[in-house]
């Protein structure tokens, strides 16, 4: 668990700060050491959490601070992705000192996470996934066929730790992104993203007939 702000922290909020400003986006908040509560009951110790208004609609962008001797590994995105998922969060960016290794680069692009090198000095984008958004991720999400229900969290939160470990299978992947895309769709139907409802409403004015 972490205990407290980092200096490295304190050095990476300013360059937040100024690369979201910049945007002229509508109150704007940056907390440090933030604990957030996952749909599946853990709570997560966020080091930077970015919230605005874009459009009318509220975003959360959740930021990971890691001064390394050596460049990230995987497992540090993994984790950060997962937090990202489970958080209901839009966006997450990992920042380091050293830069990051192969594997950290491809699950980052494959899963739209932000890297960035950063020090007293610069800000480096180290890498973006190729299709940038401040949204969560588009993916087909099909009707709901069964609830989400304890049994499937849970076995969603051991995958989980499969994955962080490195001793997940091909098989095991492929529940895993199925139970998520599950977990999207239950939490879509509780609690519709304002994009949604900007949609449903756009059809409806379309349907009015004219006066």
């Amino acid at each position: 668990m972490k205990s407290g702000s980092t200096a490295y922290e304190w050095l990476v909020r300013p360059h937040i700060q100024s690369e979201f400003e910049s945007l002229n986006l509508h109150d704007l908040k940056i907390q440090t050491n933030q604990r957030l509560l996952g749909v599946s009951g853990r709570t997560y110790q966020i080091d930077l959490t970015l919230e605005f208004t874009l459009a009318g609609m509220g975003f959360l962008i959740l930021v990971e601070c890691k001064p390394c001797q050596q460049p990230v590994g995987v497992e540090e995105v993994v984790m950060l992705h997962h937090q990202v998922m489970d958080t209901g969060a839009h966006k997450g960016i990992l920042v380091t000192t050293t830069g990051f290794k192969p594997a950290a680069k491809k699950y980052a692009q494959a899963h739209g996470i932000s890297l960035v090198i950063a020090d007293a000095h610069t800000w480096q984008v180290g890498h973006e996934h190729r299709q940038s958004h401040m949204g969560p991720s588009a993916q087909p999400i099909g009707p709901v066929v069964t609830e989400w229900n304890d049994a499937k969290n849970a076995r969603r939160c051991q995958l989980i730790d499969k994955d962080i470990q490195g001793t997940i299978d091909d098989p095991e992947k492929h529940e895993l992104n199925a139970l998520t895309a599950e977990l999207r769709t239950h939490r879509r139907r509780l609690a519709p993203r304002p994009f949604d409802k900007l949609k449903k409403l756009h059809q409806e004015l379309l349907q009015k007939p004219p006066q």
